[in-house]
Order: C-alpha cells, then structure tokens, then sequence
C-alpha cells in the first residue's frame, strides 16, 4: 500500500537513498523547501519506507516540481508518474496555470506521457580548471538596495514569473553590471547553481565570466548563443543536458538571456 504525505524535517535522512549519483547533495534543497510557504515537498511511501519524493513550488500564475526521485528499486513500476500527478493536481488546485519543470532523459518519457511538452533545452558545461581569462568590467559591481528594485524587475522581465522570495534574500549578495546607472544584468552567487539574468551580451558574458574564475561548469538554455560561444571558447564541454517542459498554457520567458540558469527545480 502506497500514500503521499507532507515531508518533513524527520525525511531528510532519506533523500540520500533516493538521490541519483550525478545529482549531488539534495538535502539542502529539500531544507529550503521546508522553510518556504511557497514550497510544498511530499513523500511516496510504500509500507513504512519512503520510496520517492518531490516538491510543487507556487509562483502564483507559474508553478514547478521539483527533486523528484524515486528509490532505483521502485523505479519504472508507475510510482514516478504516480506522485508527479499527485504534485501537479496540488498545484492546479492553487490555481496555477502553467506547470514547469526540468526532465532528465529517465524522467522525460514520465513527464510526456502527463501532457507536458518540451519548451527548451539547457546544456551543461565543464572544465577541468575554473579559471578562465576575466573580460575587465569596472561597471560590474556589488548590488546595493538602490538596485534592488531593477534586479526584481529584470527577473520578472527575464523569467517570466514572480520569484521575488528567492530573489530577495539574495540581493545583499549579488553583483551588477550597470550602464548609466541602469541594471543590465545580475549575478546571484548564492542563490542554486549561481542564476545569471542579462538583457544584453556584453553585460552577460561580463556577469558569466565574473562567475567562472572561481567556477568548473555552467548550465545554460540551448537558446542562448553568446553564452555558449564563451564556453566553448574557453574550452569548457557539454556533458549532459536536461529538457525544460511545461504543462498547461505556454509560458512567455525569454531563454536567451540566461547566462546560467538557478537549479533544476527553478530554471
């Protein structure tokens, strides 16, 4: 017998179980979804063991799933579509209209067979060294509360979505690159992998070189043509990619414009 349950701190344990081993560490994802009031983490569980978990963030109109996995050896018996229809009803149930997320290649068949359908692709990106040589930008520099309010704009601009609960408690740490005053791109180090947001080529591949010098790899939508050349450039190699698809009416965004993308469960 299977059920679907609240996660809770008292499951952290657990993820390490479930996590595939190109994934990293989960836990502290799972930590965040926890304190966030618009995060929503569930647990599968058959018996007493949980065998599979994953998140439904509400940005209010847009909406994600996010880390779901499912233990190797529950894996391809139905549980993976099981619990991702059971985050996507939570989420249509809140009034959230279009439903995103980032397919690995074993999860795309799952999502597809759902109703989503692929928006783009983002390409993952390493190199043996971190270093590589930093474009001199003295107008990238770091955020004060004065910008504050452009950064938030251009994410809206960029993404498409009010996120500002992750942006902001990240903006005391974030970096600019400005022209007359003016924001045209942000870097936030510690927000998931490092999200880089640009409105213009010279300010992204700045902001992406900034982030390299202390950075082996990099993730960015296929659609992005300036950030891929820098990368090939400095001789960094696509690895592996991952489908970003959606579920309900197309999500308006603007891809070319990442210059690296939050995490997998954000974009």
């Amino acid at each position: 017998m299977t059920d679907i349950l609240p996660f809770t701190n008292e499951d952290l344990d657990a993820l390490v179980h479930l996590t595939p081993p190109d994934w990293g560490n989960i836990i502290p994802a799972y930590q965040q979804y926890l304190l966030m009031d618009i995060c929503s983490p569930f647990k599968l569980i058959s018996g007493t063991e949980i065998i599979g978990v994953g998140a439904a963030i509400d940005h209010g109109m847009t909406g994600w799933l996010g880390h779901i996995m499912i233990h190797p050896a529950y894996r391809s018996k139905g549980y993976g579509t099981l619990i991702t229809d059971f985050l996507i009803n939570f989420l249509k149930k809140r009034g959230v209209a279009t439903i995103l997320l980032n397919a690995t290649e074993l999860g795309e068949p799952v999502y597809a067979k759902l109703g989503f359908r692929p928006d783009t692709q983002y390409k993952f990106y390493q190199k043996e060294s971190s270093s590589i040589p930093e474009l001199k930008m003295n107008a990238i520099v770091p955020c004060t509360n004065t910008y504050y309010g452009q950064v938030l704009e251009l994410d809206m601009l960029i993404s498409g979505e009010q996120r500002s609960k992750w942006i902001i408690p990240h903006l005391n740490s974030a970096m600019v690159c400005l022209s007359l005053d003016h924001v045209r791109g942000f870097y936030l180090p510690h927000l998931g992998d490092g999200l880089i947001y640009a409105i213009d080529a010279d300010a992204g591949c700045a902001l992406m070189e900034h982030r390299l010098q202390d950075h082996a790899h990099a993730m960015v939508p296929e659609n992005n043509e300036h950030a891929i050349s820098l990368l090939e450039r400095n001789h960094f190699t696509a690895y592996r990619t991952a489908r970003r698809m959606y579920l309900g009416p197309p999500h308006s965004w603007k891809p070319e414009s990442v210059y690296n993308r939050i995490s997998g469960a954000l974009g």
